[in-house]
């Protein structure tokens, strides 16, 4: 996600030598690498959107994406050089338009889960590689507009794909487009188009690698993104007087339960809507309707998202946001009154999964942040992507997507009472940063040694 990157790059940017960092740097023009960065994330973004919006209902292409997703944002950490940030690039978004190609050209079930992946993999790895370039700067304030534009331009790249899908569906195209086996509908069609985007991508990083004469930036990124894998904690932690209810290593695990509760409930959501508004909740809409419903959807998501970055208490935007998931999946669910397979009047319907889309990136973003205050890996994320629309599909399968909505409803609860009883531990374990006046402060070694005994 965006956001993740965002937190992560500007994390390991405001380590590197600030000796500018008070001062606003003027007097600079944009680089050009900033506009064709910029551009290079927009498409890439949109192909991306578009096949996540047309690809039919089969949970394991979303696992598969997920998957590519996370191993990309970790591969950086290992296999990145600061000095060939273009060519890292355009490797990337070869894979991208690899993975792109094959679905295009073979849309079979196991080449679909394949091409997901490629492209998972390599457009994480794309947008990471971007962030590093464009947030190059002494000054942590263009640091930090440098890379929330680039997350505004990913949520800006949702609609304006939505939009293509809702003009694209409204045209009677032959499908008969692939090589090795035949798609249904339009879908074909769409994942041409996503090449399209893909090929453009690709052609402006080439010409970005050519006409930036930039030196090579030397900085501390890929250690500190090392670190944030396998964190060096201080040789001395501190608590105050009571207050760790839960002891630290749990407190770790319980937090990253969260983490994974959050991801699995949103995934429900992004793996069933389309099929049960289309198939079976005999509303009457087709893929245009739908896409439609994702334009509004998107923009009322990025100006929400963008708004939320400006408040800073993220306990009282997680815990908002979580309710707003929580009412959302209340909303979708047919009550008592009807059957199981049935789905919710429209109205309820459409407004539930506009709540859960605004609440879900909201959540994740607060819930790293305080991942990132503890200096954690977020590793869980994997997992609660992963199994997410696997365990939504199957629920969906066996019970119907009245029951699935209720589990992503519980899980958004759970996820709420669990982080609640977790609120005192997160807050003093790491107490370098709070350290109350005239409070008795005892170090965990002394306690160790029996010296306080």
């Amino acid at each position: 996600m965006d956001y993740e990157n965002e937190l992560l790059l500007y994390h390991s940017q405001h380590i590197q030598d600030n000796s500018f960092s008070d001062h606003l740097v003027v007097g600079r023009k944009t680089p050009r690498r900033f506009w064709i960065g910029l551009l290079i994330t927009l498409l890439s973004t949109i192909g991306i959107s578009i096949n996540n919006e047309s690809i039919y209902i089969l949970a394991l292409t979303i696992s598969s994406y997920q998957i590519g997703l996370s191993i990309g944002k970790k591969a950086h950490v290992y296999i990145s050089s600061n000095s060939k940030h273009w060519i890292m690039l355009i490797i990337a978004l070869v894979v991208q338009l690899f993975g792109d190609i094959i679905y295009a050209a073979a849309p079979a079930q196991f080449l679909l889960l394949l091409s997901r992946f490629f492209v998972g993999l390599g457009n994480s790895y794309a947008i990471v590689m971007v962030q590093k370039m464009l947030s190059r700067s002494k000054d942590t304030d263009l640091q930090k507009m440098r890379l929330r534009s680039i997350s505004t331009t990913i949520l800006a790249a949702f609609p304006v794909a939505a939009l293509l899908i809702a003009i694209v569906s409204n045209f009677s195209i032959d499908h008969r487009m692939n090589i090795f086996s035949q798609d249904n509908n339009t879908s074909s069609f769409y994942g041409w188009l996503v090449v399209i985007f893909s090929a453009l991508s690709l052609i402006l990083a080439i010409i970005g690698s050519v006409i930036d004469k930039s030196q090579p930036f030397d900085d501390d990124t890929d250690q500190y993104l090392y670190e944030e894998q396998y964190p060096i904690r201080n040789s001395v932690s501190y608590r105050t007087q009571e207050s760790c209810i839960i002891p630290p290593k749990w407190t770790m695990v319980l937090l990253c339960i969260v983490h994974a509760f959050i991801c699995n409930s949103a995934m429900v959501l992004e793996s069933l809507f389309v099929p049960v508004t289309m198939e079976v909740a005999r509303y009457g809409w087709d893929m245009t309707k739908v896409a439609s419903f994702f334009i509004g959807t998107g923009v009322t998501v990025t100006i929400t998202t963008i708004l939320a970055k400006r408040i800073t208490n993220n306990t009282l935007l997680f815990y908002g946001s979580i309710l707003f998931m929580s009412i959302g999946y209340s909303f979708m669910i047919a009550w008592p009154d009807v059957g199981a397979k049935d789905v919710a009047p429209m109205i309820r319907y459409l407004l539930g999964a506009l709540f859960i889309s605004i609440g879900y990136p909201i959540s994740i973003l607060t819930s790293i942040n305080i991942f990132y205050q503890l200096k954690l890996s977020v590793n869980s994320v994997i997992f609660g992507r992963l199994l997410g629309p696997i365990i939504s599909i199957a629920i969906y399968k066996d019970k119907g997507c009245n029951d699935a909505f209720l589990y992503a409803m519980i899980l958004s609860f759970l996820s709420v009472i669990l982080h609640f009883s977790l609120g005192k531990s997160i807050k003093h374990i790491n107490t370098v940063s709070v350290i109350q006046k005239n409070v008795p402060i005892l170090s965990t070694e002394d306690e160790n040694n029996k010296l306080f005994i």
